[in-house]
């Protein structure tokens, strides 16, 4: 990346030294010290639509405005939000250097609450991605089309199964695509078409209209976060902008935060749990009705991981979807695990 044309952009003097920051899976984001001071780049990924990235960056702004911990774009020499180039759009931000996290629930709980909060008063521009029904629907279309053998297997080894069927068919270039084809098929039959229709019984049930859909961010986890003094000091990274239910946004918070690490089997460290619920409530309710959607959200995370997971890096040969793959396992035992509701609504009481 020519950093040297992003720095004349934002007026930052001679660049020094940078760094690409591993860890995301959708944007770049790079590390960059000039003689005017440390920054924080962000490459947007080719998709991500113009009224997508001024929403971001402006919700930002309003975020700044309400002193929520979070830092704004910079704006260019010529007054935008973020720059425009032939290898992409680039937003700058000033770096946050951040302490080790240690088990900050109920400052990161209530931070969380805040974001919400303040999201539902934000005035709507464009709604974004789509909500959490839709990207089911998007799960299952993705399935029959792989299932169909069109295009995605003919092109590559593209291994089809769910990991928590055989992980040794995720070795590149070591598959057999009768095999594939046929353990997909079975994965297919016997967990999403079940899953998808007990999906819509459920989703029918919710009559969605009645949610609040405030626009937010959907990814208010650990590296997301700058700590300092205890709490809070820095949220980053809002690239994932949509309409949805408070209830999805808080499902993944939890996630991040609550599990129990020493146990190998996927459940929540009650404590964890109760301590970061109950500084949330305290701002904000949580139903019943939010719980069955939380639940409901890890269904609909596995399946959007395992197969974003395959589509984008798979078949580039880039070993994140391995991450995924993980993530989805984990997502999927949650759900499937009678104990999670029984969890969340212990901690909720």
């Amino acid at each position: 990346m020519k950093l040297n044309k992003i720095a004349k952009g934002y007026n930052l003097g001679k660049v020094i030294s940078s760094n690409e920051i591993i860890g995301g899976y959708n944007s770049r984001n790079y590390d960059l010290l000039t003689s005017k001071g440390h920054f924080f780049i962000r490459k947007f990924v080719s998709h991500r639509q113009k009224d997508q990235i001024k929403l971001e960056l402006n919700f930002l702004d309003y975020l700044k405005n309400e002193r929520f911990p979070c830092v704004p774009a910079l704006r260019t020499t010529e007054g935008d939000l973020y720059l425009n180039t032939l290898e992409g759009n680039f937003a700058l931000f000033e770096w946050q250097a951040s302490e080790p996290y240690d088990n900050q629930l109920e400052s990161t709980a209530l931070c969380l609450s805040q974001l919400h909060k303040l999201s539902t008063n934000y005035k709507r521009i464009v709604s974004g991605r789509d909500c959490l029904d839709k990207c089911f629907d998007n799960d299952i279309d993705c399935a029959k089309k792989i299932l169909s053998g069109n295009d995605i297997i003919h092109q590559s080894n593209l291994p089809i199964c769910h990991p928590l069927k055989n992980k040794e068919l995720f070795k590149i270039n070591e598959i057999n695509k009768i095999n594939i084809r046929r353990l997909f098929k079975e994965y297919f039959n016997n967990f999403i078409v079940p899953k998808a229709n007990e999906y819509s019984k459920i989703v029918s049930l919710f009559e969605y209209s009645s949610f609040n859909k405030p626009i937010i961010h959907g990814d208010f986890i650990a590296r997301n976060i700058s700590y300092k003094n205890e709490a809070v000091f820095c949220v980053y990274d809002f690239d994932s902008m949509r309409e949805d239910v408070l209830a999805a946004d808080l499902a993944i918070s939890i996630f991040d935060f609550c599990l129990d690490t020493k146990k190998k089997e996927t459940v929540f460290n009650q404590k964890k749990l109760s301590a970061f619920i109950d500084a949330y409530k305290s701002k904000l309710p949580i139903t019943k009705k939010d719980i069955k959607l939380m639940k409901l959200t890890y269904l609909n995370g596995a399946l959007n991981l395992f197969f974003f997971g395959l589509n984008h890096f798979f078949l580039k040969n880039d070993n994140r979807y391995l991450n995924l793959l993980n993530v989805s396992e984990k997502l999927a035992s949650l759900y499937s695990n009678p104990d999670t509701e029984n969890q969340l609504c212990e901690a909720t009481l």
